[in-house]
């Protein structure tokens, strides 16, 4: 079990989703770095000595979409190996397999209800952080 406090990159422009997201996540104990662009999450990436463990990014983003911060991530040589998740509204065929295709690490769709987000998160988290052994937390 991971018992440093992991990092989670939000990249989300829905000001009403990122703050339900940020608090479901708050309850295990995780430092939570809210982004609202693709252009900020980049510049902020870029200047980031930090690891983050896993990435959480909404693929509707103004500007530049989702999909392709996840492709500029994946390109990169420092941030290639963090996790991305990405988030929806959509259950799109399409943006599911080019998500994937770029390197998602998973695809969660946003539910409307708020117990149905809190459980997926949850689900989410406890991967994560109790289960999967993360490149970026890892101990050399």
């Amino acid at each position: 079990m991971n018992t440093d406090r992991m990092r989670v990159l939000l990249l989300e422009d829905n000001v009403d989703h990122a703050m339900l997201i940020q608090t479901s996540l708050a309850e295990h104990s995780v430092e939570v770095v809210h982004l609202p662009s693709a252009e900020t999450a980049q510049s902020y990436l870029d200047g980031q000595p930090a690891p983050i463990g896993v990435m959480l990014v909404d693929v509707s983003l103004p500007g530049q979409s989702g999909v392709e911060f996840l492709r500029w991530v994946k390109q990169s040589k420092v941030h290639v190996v963090t996790p991305v998740v990405m988030l929806s509204t959509s259950d799109n065929p399409k943006d599911i397999r080019q998500s994937f295709q770029w390197g998602a690490s998973g695809y969660i769709t946003k539910p409307v209800g708020l117990q149905e987000l809190k459980t997926k998160l949850n689900v989410f988290m406890e991967y994560w952080i109790n289960t999967s052994l993360l490149p970026n937390c890892a101990s050399d």
